[in-house]
């Protein structure tokens, strides 16, 4: 038997889940390929769902801790996209059937997997409130207002790449939707889409 970790157990999971599909892989998959039984997976997660959920959601709340550390050359709308499309990566790493899997999780019963948390609320929310300060974003409203719209733009974006089996870019339409939201200063604006409808 080896010693195992939240981490060692998801990232092989995450490998199991790619190769096949996350409603083929049985917990007892999961354990013979981390060489631990199943009281030792139940000690660490309560079922898959959770598995992913805990998952993705550690991805994406070290990414401002990450992003402090890296990109201090940019303005602050350039951070608040590098966020967003950082967070992109990870969603387009895990796949969109995996990714899909979460919302379907969610539906079944909230494992907590999209609520908001401090950290980045934090991060974001001040980056909104610098750039509207240098006249960058336009859009006057309250920052959290505007950083609670921004996710669920985002989100949006996403279970249409879902839907749409990752058949697309979101990174664009994304980048279009917050220039929008945010009324970015017309010098700002980096979307390489001016008009655009999804199919």
């Amino acid at each position: 038997m080896t010693k195992a970790t939240d981490a060692s157990i998801m990232s092989t999971a995450i490998q199991l889940f790619k190769q096949s599909s996350f409603d083929q892989v049985t917990i007892n998959e999961i354990c013979t390929k981390c060489d631990i039984t199943k009281p030792t997976f139940y000690y660490h997660f309560e079922n898959k769902d959770q598995l992913i959920s805990t998952y993705f959601r550690t991805l994406i709340t070290r990414l401002p801790q990450e992003l402090l550390a890296t990109n201090a050359g940019e303005n602050d709308l350039e951070k608040i996209y590098t966020f967003y499309e950082r967070t992109i990566g990870v969603i387009t790493e895990m796949g969109p059937d995996l990714y899909s899997q979460l919302y379907v999780s969610n539906l079944k019963r909230n494992q907590h997997t999209f609520d908001f948390n401090d950290s980045t609320d934090r991060y974001v929310t001040t980056l909104i409130q610098q750039a509207q300060r240098a006249g960058i974003i336009q859009n006057q409203s309250d920052a959290a207002e505007l950083y609670t719209n921004s996710v669920l733009l985002f989100e949006g974006y996403e279970i249409n790449w879902c839907f749409q089996s990752g058949d697309f870019d979101v990174v664009p339409y994304f980048e279009r939707g917050l220039e929008i939201l945010f009324e970015v200063e017309r010098q700002y604006q980096q979307s390489r889409l001016k008009g655009f409808v999804l199919n």
